[in-house]
């Protein structure tokens, strides 16, 4: 079973590499020279960037194994749907929140 079954090393060897793929957009500016070398910059966006993976991974996850990842136990489909299925419509609203507010930025950005 994804995620539920692996150890401790596997989780973490996931998270980084979702952290190493939010971190590249601002590591190739740093590389071209196009960043400001602004380090709390870099680090705010790669936070951003990582909240998309994060979410949309224990979506993935409660969706596919019918345990919700949530704070403190995981919300389980057979036992309780309707938190399990309510954690997983907040997890859905978070992320279309999310790309909401990327859009509207970048609607913003290209208007002029």
């Amino acid at each position: 079973m994804i995620w539920w079954d692996w150890s401790w090393p596997q989780r973490v060897a996931l998270l980084t590499a979702y952290v190493g793929i939010a971190a590249l957009p601002g590591a190739l500016a740093v590389i071209t020279g196009s960043w400001p070398f602004d380090w709390q910059a870099l680090l705010g966006s790669c936070a951003f960037l990582f909240i998309p993976f994060l979410l949309g991974s224990m979506l993935f996850v409660g969706l596919r194994t019918g345990k919700m990842p949530s704070q403190g136990q995981p919300v389980i489909r057979a036992t309780s749907p309707f938190w399990f299925w309510m954690t997983g419509a907040v997890y859905g609203a978070a992320l279309a929140a999310y790309f909401g507010l990327v859009m509207l930025v970048a609607v913003d950005a290209t208007s002029g």
